[in-house]
């Protein structure tokens, strides 16, 4: 939807006879419009030659349109009428529509690995080509990026995609993430992208250190009870 493009009939002579062109029409029907032509001159076309006309047309909706070309002329042999038409179909589809939803965890520890995804969704219905994804920022303390998405892909309608980067937590601290995808609409060749997409925050913290402390007496004799304690923090 939203794009404009070009609809051609070729009109043909088979038979042995000269044929004089006399009109040319093109219908549109359904969410396509014709914009302008015809593009190519009537009149006289040899046997066995063929001569093509052009039409614009546009359209700001999805949906199937339809496209009838119809040509008339007059056996130049005999003066009869001579008349042909042909159907053309169009499936016109919403464009690549992109938007992003991050999954970090909520708390990881210092020295631990941490993996952070974004899932990109492409609600159109044309394929988002080309996409790619920017260079990861923080905002918070920069991390170590041990492994991030490369290449580029194909998002077709209605499909997602998962982009992974992998890091190391190195520092105590309040962290977000924050990238851009990039690509094109498969048909009407317009950039498409979402973002500056950001996660939540992600805490670092220290781990656990245990610490255990016994108490009890110095001597005990056999056979006998005695009481002992042992403290963890």
């Amino acid at each position: 939807a939203g794009q404009t493009g070009i609809v051609v009939l070729t009109v043909t002579n088979s038979g042995a006879a000269l044929m004089d062109v006399q009109s040319v029409a093109m219908a549109a029907a359904g969410p396509a419009a014709i914009t302008g032509g015809p593009s190519g001159s009537v009149g006289p076309l040899a046997t066995c030659a063929g001569q093509t006309f052009t039409w614009t047309w546009s359209t700001s909706v999805n949906g199937t349109a339809l496209f009838t070309g119809t040509a008339s002329g007059w056996d130049a042999t005999t003066s009869s009428t001579v008349w042909d038409g042909n159907v053309g179909v169009l499936t016109v589809l919403t464009p690549a529509t992109l938007s992003g939803k991050w999954t970090v965890p909520g708390t990881v520890c210092v020295g631990l690995p941490l993996a952070i995804v974004l899932t990109v969704s492409n609600s159109g219905q044309a394929s988002a080509t080309t996409v790619s994804a920017s260079t990861l920022s923080f905002s918070g303390p920069a991390l170590p990026v041990t492994g991030s998405p490369t290449g580029t892909d194909t998002i077709p309608g209605g499909a997602t995609r998962a982009y992974t980067w992998l890091l190391t937590a190195t520092t105590t601290g309040t962290v977000s993430f924050t990238v851009t995808i990039d690509g094109f609409d498969q048909h009407g060749g317009w950039p498409v992208s979402t973002g500056p997409v950001t996660s939540g925050a992600v805490s670092l913290v220290l781990p656990a250190v245990l610490s255990a402390t016994g108490s009890g007496p110095p001597v005990a004799g056999i056979g006998t009870w005695f009481q002992t304690s042992l403290t963890v923090t």
